[in-house]
């Protein structure tokens, strides 16, 4: 969640709880906490995964990523970023912004180019699908707050409730998509593929973190990907 949206709930909180009785206050930002966070927090998933069902070529250990778009500092961070979580595993990797300069066209002959020589072989490739924007109206809620009464006299009454009306507002929730393909260096086929989803990232690293150790498990998860022996 990026700071002016903080600022407008905590400003649209503190409405709700002008005026209002203490237990009600409690109960008003409790609610509201809740909703916040279950509906603002960034997470990262796969739509899809497809998987070459007759791999024939040996675990990948020497990759080189790639990672495609316009914002080059985007993709330096995803590079890197990506390339040192590989190293976590063993896993040689290149970042590709080192070999293709930016504004280079990322084509079978740039790719080839770029890892000649290099004993790589595997080329991972993430570009931008989809961004899109959803707008949701919240409808007017009703908070019920019980009031116990207690005493001799009266503790056989039943538990009387008051109601407080919450006005209703609307939110704006963002779906990033991205598609992660892994290729075979030599005969450049695709081998492995995936879509992805984070919902309501807060930055690019909101984005790039999560789905780099995704790419990763599902790799390991199919046998694609592993260290070499010592």
């Amino acid at each position: 969640m990026n700071d002016s949206t903080l600022s407008v709930r905590l400003v649209y909180i503190s409405y709700l709880i002008k005026g209002k009785p203490m237990v009600a206050r409690v109960n008003i930002i409790v609610t509201l906490v809740l909703i916040v966070v279950l509906t603002s927090c960034s997470n990262t998933r796969f739509l899809s995964v497809w998987v070459e069902n007759d791999l024939k070529m040996k675990p990948v250990d020497n990759v080189m990523v790639i990672g495609i778009g316009k914002n080059q500092l985007a993709r330096r961070m995803f590079e890197d970023r990506f390339v040192s979580e590989l190293a976590k595993e063993k896993i040689n990797a290149l970042a590709s912004f080192k070999y293709i300069p930016d504004g280079t066209r990322i084509t079978r002959e740039s790719v080839e180019k770029a890892i000649k020589d290099k004993s790589i072989d595997a080329v991972i490739i993430t570009h931008l699908v989809a961004i899109e924007e959803e707008t949701i109206y919240h409808p007017p809620m009703t908070h019920v707050t019980p009031n116990s009464y207690y005493g001799y006299y009266y503790n056989y009454y039943p538990t009387v409730h008051s109601y407080i009306q919450s006005p209703g507002y609307y939110s704006t929730n963002k779906l990033v998509k991205l598609e992660t393909s892994l290729y075979d260096a030599n005969s450049a086929s695709l081998l492995w593929s995936a879509q992805s989803s984070t919902f309501n990232p807060g930055s690019v690293k909101d984005v790039v973190n999560p789905l780099i150790k995704l790419v990763i498990k599902d790799l390991k998860k199919h046998k694609i990907l592993n260290p070499p022996l010592k």
